[in-house]
């Protein structure tokens, strides 16, 4: 039965991990370089192939040396000596351990993990053509699942060389939802929880008044005051209203506080 929305996903893991090995690995011309101590794995997209005495190799190649496992996720695990790259992809890319109270000492070994799986993922994510098999995956999935709507945190999306390419990243979800929603009239879209400065959106096109629900902020400290517009989503997205609230001091006066309250209207596609 539909579940309405699924709200405050990572744009980044909305899509399984099996799905990522077995689809985005096995993709012609990528290249990954080999771990040196904690540090994330990195893959890279290259016509060209990319050198080897910077610690780059074919995945393809590398595949074909290691071997593969029927099913990277539900087959027979090998010995640790012996693993397929798969089920290497698959120890990288998830939590699960099977002795976990000794691999994770920590929530911040956990956390370093969780924050690894992202820049792995967004290494194999790093163009318009890989974000588009992403984004068709994760709406066939919703839709199978009976969510009617999506709403995604982060948006950005840069390639192997940092070009940022967030609006044509929100020119093609549009475009897969659109056309997702010609065969599926039902299900009502995706929009965008936007985080980071919000300079870093200044100048981007109509695309993203389109998609955008909310601009998402982490505070560190208490909030002292915020700006009378805290982001700019287009001119009838937002409203604003002003409250006058009572402060106490240290010393026991009060005094009077003007708070701006935003309001982040919410438009389906």
């Amino acid at each position: 039965m539909p579940k309405g929305g699924n709200l405050h996903l990572h744009d980044a893991s909305v899509v399984p991990i099996d799905w990522i090995i077995e689809t985005l690995t096995y993709l012609p011309d990528l290249y990954t370089k080999e771990r040196v101590g904690n540090a994330p794995r990195i893959f890279k997209f290259s016509k060209t192939p990319l050198d080897y005495s910077d610690g780059w190799q074919e995945v393809a190649q590398l595949r074909a040396q290691m071997g593969k496992t029927p099913s990277c996720c539900g087959g027979v695990a090998s010995t640790p000596g012996n693993r397929s790259l798969d089920e290497i992809f698959l120890s990288e890319l998830s939590l699960f351990t099977s002795d976990p109270y000794n691999t994770y000492k920590s929530a911040n070994d956990i956390w370093s993990k969780f924050g690894d799986y992202f820049t792995t993922f967004n290494s194999l994510r790093s163009s318009l053509e890989t974000a588009e098999l992403c984004l068709k995956k994760a709406v066939e999935d919703f839709y199978a699942d009976g969510i009617q709507y999506g709403e995604f945190r982060e948006g950005f999306l840069y390639d192997a060389n940092g070009t940022d390419l967030t609006e044509n990243y929100m020119d093609l979800v549009k475009k897969v939802v659109t056309e997702f929603q010609a065969t599926h009239p039902d299900f009502l879209g995706i929009k965008f929880i936007l985080t980071g400065h919000r300079r870093l959106w200044t100048g981007h096109g109509p695309a993203l008044d389109r998609l955008l629900t909310g601009f998402g902020q982490k505070a560190f400290k208490r909030i002292v005051s915020l700006s009378p517009t805290p982001f700019h989503m287009g001119t009838h997205h937002v409203k604003a209203k002003t409250n006058h609230r009572a402060v106490a001091s240290p010393d026991g006066s009060r005094s009077e506080s003007t708070v701006q309250d935003t309001c982040h209207v919410k438009l389906v596609l």
